[in-house]
C-alpha cells in the first residue's frame, strides 16, 4: 500500500483502469458468475472516482487510503485471480500526453496564426528558431487546422 502513495493517480492506471479486465477468476463457475465479479469491481472503480472527486474538490487527503483499495484492489480481490497476460500500457497516459502537446503547440503557434499577413515574418522566425522541418510542421497543421 506504502507504494501507492508514490504516484496514486498512475497506479491507478495501470492496475485497475485498464487492465482489470485481464484477472482471470479462480471462483467463478459460469460466465454469468464472471460477469457479475466483473461488475463488482467496475462498481469499485466508480466508488474510487467518486472518492476521488472528493479527495480533489474538499482535500480530503485522508481518503487516499480508501481510495487505494477501493481501485487497486477490487478485483483481485474479488476475484481471488491473477492476471493472466501481461500488464498493458495505460492508453489514458498516452492520450493525455498528446493533448497536452497539442495544447502547448497550439499556444506556441496560437499569436502567429491570429496575425494574418503581418505574422509570416514572426513565423518564418519561429520556424528557424526551432529549426523545424516541412516534416515538424505536419503535426502542427493537424492541431492548428479544423473542419466544421
Amino acid at each position: 500500500m506504502d507504494l501507492y502513495f508514490e504516484d496514486y493517480i498512475v497506479a491507478v492506471c495501470f492496475c485497475a483502469a485498464q487492465n482489470y479486465l485481464n484477472v482471470q477468476s479462480r471462483i467463478a463457475k459460469n460466465v454469468y458468475q464472471e460477469l457479475e465479479l466483473i461488475s463488482k469491481t467496475a462498481d469499485s472503480l466508480s466508488l474510487s472516482d467518486l472518492v476521488d472527486r472528493d479527495i480533489r474538490s474538499k482535500q480530503q487527503w485522508s481518503l487516499l487510503p480508501i481510495r487505494g483499495l477501493s481501485a487497486r484492489c477490487s478485483r483481485g480481490i474479488s476475484c481471488k485471480g491473477s492476471l493472466q497476460k501481461q500488464i498493458e500500457f495505460p492508453v489514458w497516459l498516452g492520450k493525455n500526453s498528446t493533448t497536452n502537446k497539442n495544447k502547448r503547440l497550439i499556444e506556441e503557434t496560437g499569436s502567429y496564426a491570429s496575425s494574418g499577413e503581418d505574422g509570416i515574418e514572426e513565423v518564418v522566425n519561429f520556424v528557424n528558431s526551432y529549426d523545424l522541418l516541412r516534416e515538424d510542421m505536419e503535426p502542427i497543421m493537424d492541431v492548428t487546422t479544423w473542419e466544421g
